[in-house]
């Protein structure tokens, strides 16, 4: 709650943390069961984002409906007007920033509840692949390379969607569905991807990936710092005026220095900062941070 209304709306701990507390209780059950109902559950969730004249059995009145809600005409107009009003707003002042920010986390946080049994459906089906081994590198080479063939196509739609909604302006009105079903294939090719690059002679490379995932908490944090000082007002309010590419520069320096730092760090650390502190309020106890000398 402190980084979703004090640094970044966008923040996703909050839903992990309330998703993870009803996930605690199925933390034993055995793989098969939790990859049933979580894909069930996902499925579920996938079916509600659909529009009623994409379903089977949807009557025309709701057809009708549907697709004037979803007609890109009737609705871009005001959509950029309002984009346009907010952006002014979060680049013109501290105050301006925090006022849309606040609104942005409270307006998410109302979405949470259609999200938390998504949330919870992915989250069975990555401890069911977890038990079974998938997401610690023991399943076959035959298994990810089919895992791969099947992410590389959505992947590729996911793009092409993407590519009409934010460049074309002309989204789909399946565009949220389809992106919801083809997002946990994309994510599995890349898992994928990297237990096959741990089996071959790059794997001693991949440390700095090792390292910044066991900083995980404090480079989340550390990323919103960095991008609410470059594009908030009361900062660097450039918000709106940064080109594509120009993004994709800052994304990939900021990566690149999020690699450095977290290897860096752990070479002395024991874990990263964020990451000691939370540890201490969880047990009640101070432990110590700086790795012994040897």
């Amino acid at each position: 709650m402190l980084h979703g209304f004090g640094i970044w709306w966008g923040d996703i701990l909050s839903l992990y943390a309330v998703t993870g507390v009803l996930m605690f209780f199925c933390r034993s059950w055995r793989p098969k069961v939790l990859l049933t109902i979580g894909i069930g559950l996902y499925a579920i969730m996938l079916i509600r984002q659909m529009p009623p004249a994409s379903l089977p059995l949807s009557n025309p009145p709701a057809a009708h409906i549907s697709a004037q809600q979803h007609s890109p005409s009737s609705s871009l107009a005001k959509r950029k007007a309002a984009i346009a009003a907010t952006m002014a707003e979060a680049k013109g002042s501290w105050s301006g920033a925090y006022r849309v920010n606040a609104r942005s986390y409270l307006n998410l946080l109302r979405g949470d509840f259609w999200l938390i049994p998504q949330t919870l459906g992915l989250m069975m089906i990555g401890l069911g692949l977890f038990k079974q081994g998938y997401l610690a590198g023991r399943s076959s080479t035959r298994r990810y390379a089919m895992t791969i063939a099947v992410g590389l196509p959505a992947l590729t739609m996911i793009g092409w969607l993407c590519w009409q909604a934010d460049v074309l302006e002309a989204p789909l009105p399946i565009t949220g569905a389809a992106l919801l079903a083809l997002a946990p294939f994309v994510a599995l090719a890349y898992a994928a991807a990297l237990m096959l690059l741990l089996r071959t002679a790059v794997a001693p490379a991949m440390q700095p990936l090792s390292a910044a995932g066991r900083m995980a908490f404090t480079n989340y944090l550390s990323q919103s710092i960095i991008m609410t000082s470059i594009f908030y007002g009361g900062r660097g309010a450039l918000m709106g005026e940064v080109d594509r590419p120009g993004l994709w520069a800052i994304i990939v320096t900021i990566w690149a220095l999020q690699l450095v730092w977290s290897l860096l760090w752990l070479a002395r650390f024991e874990m990263g900062p964020l990451e000691w502190i939370w540890r201490m309020l969880t047990i009640g106890r101070v432990i110590p941070l700086r790795k012994p000398t040897r």
